[in-house]
């Protein structure tokens, strides 16, 4: 029987592929960065907003469960729940669920699960408007760690449509106001992936 992060890994080549690029998704390129975020972020609570088709999912929680942790999503629809079951074509009682708590959830109010600092990574992915990217950067900021990591998909969405969102604005603005904490990356490629990086790294907590 094939071990459990061998079934992750091949999942996560999987969406590499091809099939991560299904209508809805276009993040195939950035899985393995989000892997690696979640392995090394790992120390603290790694949390993602908005499930979708469960590519991103399976990119963090094979990185988690790399580092002996644990995943937390949260989506507002019920559905999305089965997708990373029917991507890593998994039961629903496969002992790997174990690491991966999905909640149903809005992504703001979900802040309220988590204290203070509690939250090593996390992966922002959800409705991409100027004010609910605003307001979720607003709620999840003081729930970061001070070395974690805020990531999140779609900076630059507005180049692949004539529908206007706001991910690039409301990262600019928050990263603009909270300069002294984080700095920005973006990676262009697949509609953006940034990064808020801290600016300094004070040691890794276990």
């Amino acid at each position: 029987m094939q071990s459990e992060p061998e079934t992750l890994v091949e999942a996560l080549l999987r969406g590499m592929g091809g099939p991560a690029q299904l209508p809805g998704s276009a993040l195939a390129a950035h899985m393995p960065t989000l892997f690696m975020l979640a392995y090394h972020g790992s120390f603290g609570k790694v949390v993602e907003l908005g499930v979708g088709r469960g590519w991103s999912t399976v990119a963090l929680l094979a990185g988690v469960v790399a580092g002996g942790r644990s995943l937390t999503s949260y989506d507002h629809s019920s559905t999305y729940g089965g997708c990373l079951i029917h991507n890593l074509r998994l039961s629903d009682r496969h002992p790997l669920l174990g690491s991966w708590d999905f909640r149903v959830k809005d992504s703001i109010q979900a802040a309220s699960d988590f204290s203070d600092g509690s939250v090593s990574l996390l992966f922002v992915d959800t409705v991409h408007t100027l004010d609910h990217t605003r307001a979720e950067l607003a709620a999840w900021e003081p729930k970061i760690h001070p070395d974690g990591i805020l990531s999140g998909h779609d900076y630059l969405l507005d180049r692949y449509g004539d529908v206007t969102y706001g991910v690039k604005e409301a990262v600019d603005e928050f990263a603009e106001l909270h300069s002294d904490r984080f700095q920005l990356q973006v990676l262009p490629h697949d509609c953006g992936l940034f990064i808020l990086r801290p600016q300094r790294r004070r040691g890794v907590k276990t």
